[in-house]
């Protein structure tokens, strides 16, 4: 009995490349799988990106708010002023931007509409009677009182501190 080694070595050679072509197909296809993933993480974080920027622009209309007029008045009263404007322009923020947002980020725009709304709810006693800016547009007020120009200030910072957060979750994760 003789072994004949030419067929031995055929035969390790074979199994050997069929082993080979075997893990060439598996790493090629992980190959492929981390290269989808990447492009889809940057898909990801161009939509993510485009929230920020739309969260920015709500964020900084918020921190120098404008109606046009002459009177030259707080940052504070024109937050209250504007309130209706900024509470509509967040909710639909919110509602358009939900698939991108955490759940951290949309607990805190929820609760900054509701802050929103209970300083608007506040403000209503305030609302004149004899004038409005913007030829009717946004309410004047009499009067605001100090706790309320004090929680409009509170908001305002923290509209500043939810963007500052975002920019920085979505930073943080971009290399997924």
């Amino acid at each position: 009995m003789g072994v004949d080694w030419g067929t031995v070595s055929t035969s390790l050679l074979t199994s050997g490349g069929v082993l080979f072509a075997a893990y060439k197909l598996w790493f090629q296809r992980r190959l492929e799988d981390h290269k989808s993933q990447l492009q889809n993480n940057t898909k990801l974080f161009d939509m993510e990106m485009e929230v920020l920027s739309e969260f920015g622009k709500i964020n900084q209309t918020i921190q120098n708010p404008s109606i046009g007029i002459r009177k030259v008045l707080s940052s504070e009263e024109l937050f209250i002023i504007k309130l209706t404007e900024n509470i509509s322009t967040m909710k639909k923020f919110r509602d358009q931007s939900s698939h991108l947002l955490s759940d951290t980020q949309m607990k805190s725009i929820n609760n900054l509409i509701a802050n929103y709304l209970i300083i608007q709810s506040e403000a209503k006693p305030f609302i004149s009677s004899n004038s409005s800016y913007g030829g009717g547009k946004y309410p004047a007020y009499n009067n605001l009182s100090e706790e309320l120009l004090s929680e409009a200030t509170t908001q305002i910072e923290a509209t500043q501190s939810i963007f500052i957060q975002m920019q920085k979750d979505i930073l943080r994760m971009a290399g997924r």
